[in-house]
């Protein structure tokens, strides 16, 4: 069953707020000593990665200040090279770049949102 690529876009946007709740509140040493914490960020990553993986080329092209391939690739590496996965990055990522990921992500949400609540009123505009 093929899924509308709104909804990998929620999933990115869950994950990242699971990721948020996950450090908020702690420091960079105890975030690199608690494997717990440490396991559920990456595997939120890998979820972000491969939900971004889902959208059509078309969105891709039209929001191109989004890191779509990047985003992949961290996926990646946390997956396929999980042995020697940088937390200097992992931290990096999760304090500076996923917020404003966040914020794009959600925007592209709303706009979507928007369109088919036009659309919606469209038609039911033509249908009375």
């Amino acid at each position: 069953m093929s899924r509308n690529y709104s909804l990998y876009l929620q999933d990115a946007v869950t994950a990242i707020d699971r990721i948020a709740s996950y450090v908020e509140g702690v420091d960079r040493g105890a975030f690199e000593t608690d494997q717990m914490r440490l396991d559920a960020v990456i595997r939120n990553l890998q979820i972000i990665g491969e939900a971004v993986k889902k959208i059509p080329d078309s969105i891709e092209k039209k929001y191109p200040n989004i890191p779509w391939r990047e985003i992949g690739g961290l996926r990646n590496r946390g997956t396929h090279v999980y042995f020697d996965v940088d937390i200097n990055i992992i931290w990096d990522v999760v304090h500076s770049e996923l917020p404003i990921l966040r914020n794009q992500i959600q925007e592209i949400i709303e706009e979507i949102n928007d369109c088919i609540y036009s659309q919606g009123l469209r038609i039911i505009l033509e249908l009375s």
